[in-house]
């Protein structure tokens, strides 16, 4: 007899099997269709859209310019230049008006991912109780998403600071407007092309985060640096499985966006845009933002039973307690009547 133990295979999680769970769990607890029951399922996903540019409509607005304003310009920063004190602390103000919103927003929206995580787990939309159930990790998730959130403001005005220097020294060479605008163009351009690259391993290491360390987070009752180690140590151990989930990510993010983008623009039309107005916006997108969270719930499940969310859930913190979830060996947990 082998005097080693037997070795056991690591199991390989399917983007497929996952997906058409995906898909079973999300008829299963959104239809039939309940007003009480999406309406509050919408209300917890459009206040996490808030932080991430989903909860109001936005756009850009501006107007033509043209070659003759050099004369404007030197203007202006003659006047800059004599009141630059004022200068500053207008900027300042206006930074600080923006952090603060900034934080407002990114606080609202992590404490609202966790009551959107137990909305789709229990199949049951809670706000009050979940809000509070899961105060602490939101609070830590916040911290994270504000650093993060800080960090790429500074990334920003460093490169904006960039062009400052040619900006100026244009300025007092007595080029025109146009030239002035194109030594900044052009600094402004080559920096961001060097961080480009940067960016886009920011922002998928950012998705991969975003899709598992608040489930970590929920399931285990931890705050978000023990969370990361944990999804740290997983993706260590399965960085080929992790990457080709990666992928698959990233392509049902652009068919979700692109049919999330349509169905909001069709209701809001249908609507006589009401349906662009706070929270009522996030209807349309309910279905396609359950899917995608049951689709990472259901995928990290496979991993092994210690990641069980649907199973095992936490225990609650207050009573009453949290709906029966079912038989654990059913293949899905029985979404009960709302």
């Amino acid at each position: 007899m082998s005097q080693y133990p037997p070795q056991t295979s690591k199991p390989v999680p399917s983007c497929s099997a996952a997906f058409e769970r995906a898909m079973d769990w999300t008829k299963t607890i959104l239809f039939p269709f309940k007003v009480e029951r999406w309406l509050m399922f919408a209300v917890s996903l459009w206040v996490t859209m808030l932080g991430e540019g989903g909860g109001f409509p936005t756009g850009n607005f501006g107007g033509g310019g043209n070659s003759g304003g050099g004369a404007e310009l030197h203007e202006a920063t003659n006047w800059m230049e004599q009141h630059m004190a004022m200068v500053i602390l207008i900027v300042l103000a206006i930074a600080l008006v923006i952090i603060l919103i900034s934080a407002l927003v990114n606080w609202l929206s992590s404490r609202a991912e966790f009551m959107f995580i137990d909305g789709v787990v229990t199949g049951v939309p809670s706000i009050g109780a979940s809000w509070s159930a899961h105060k602490e990790q939101g609070n830590s998730l916040f911290l994270f998403r504000f650093a993060v959130a800080c960090a790429y403001i500074l990334v920003v005005l460093l490169i904006a600071l960039s062009a400052l220097p040619f900006i100026v020294a244009a300025v007092n060479s007595g080029k025109s407007a146009d030239a002035i605008m194109a030594s900044g163009a052009v600094v402004l351009i080559i920096g961001t092309l060097v961080l480009v690259p940067l960016f886009i391993i920011v922002a998928l290491l950012l998705m991969l985060i975003n899709d598992f360390v608040p489930l970590i987070m929920f399931r285990k009752r931890l705050k978000f640096l023990p969370a990361f180690r944990i999804f740290q140590a997983l993706l260590n151990d399965n960085k080929g499985t992790i990457a080709f989930y990666l992928l698959v990510r990233v392509l049902l993010a652009l068919g979700i966006g692109l049919l999330a983008g349509f169905a909001t623009m069709l209701f809001g039309c249908l609507t006589c845009c009401i349906g662009f107005l706070p929270v009522f916006v996030a209807i349309p997108s309910l279905p396609f933002a359950v899917l995608r969270r049951s689709f990472n719930i259901f995928y990290l499940e496979q991993f092994g039973p210690q990641w069980e969310i649907f199973n095992r859930l936490p225990p609650p913190p207050t009573n009453p307690p949290a709906p029966m979830m079912g038989n654990p060996t059913m293949p899905f947990p029985s979404a009960p009547g709302f």
